[in-house]
């Protein structure tokens, strides 16, 4: 889960809304929502699709940042896509900071969030992938 975040923008505010991710073969893929306020006319919404691949959820050790990408593609018949970049900064491994850089037409936005893991799959994952590395020896 990722917190509901806002920026600001020209005489407004734009806050992006994203729904439960589920992981699936080294990416969190989910539903997102753009509201810009009062430029309604800029809402959008559709998948987002965020890679973190299993050595990328074993160097996420509390306070140490990781970089992830994925792509957003809006709904409908024309829909585009845009990459996404995203700094992780876990605080343990179930949740942390999350700054998200968001293409909103030709405007980069930059979300200050939090994320949260929830469900066995996911916590299942960051464990073994702990303690995977553990095994290899490898330190954080």
């Amino acid at each position: 889960m990722v917190d509901s975040c806002s920026t600001p923008v020209a005489a407004g505010k734009a806050t992006l809304i994203i729904g439960p991710l589920q992981r699936t073969n080294g990416t969190f893929i989910g539903e997102y929502r753009l509201k810009v306020f009062p430029y309604f006319f800029k809402n959008e919404k559709g998948r987002l699709v965020i890679i973190v691949s299993d050595e990328t959820l074993a160097d996420a050790s509390p306070g140490k940042v990781v970089a992830i990408t994925g792509t957003a593609t809006s709904d409908g018949k024309k829909g585009k896509s845009w990459p996404i970049e995203a700094i992780a900064t876990p605080v343990d491994m179930d949740h942390g900071g999350l700054r998200l850089y968001f293409m909103a037409g030709n405007r980069k936005l930059i979300f200050e969030s939090n994320y949260h893991f929830f469900g066995d799959a996911t916590a299942l994952a960051v464990t073994e992938a702990h303690k995977e590395k553990a095994e290899a020896g490898e330190s954080d």
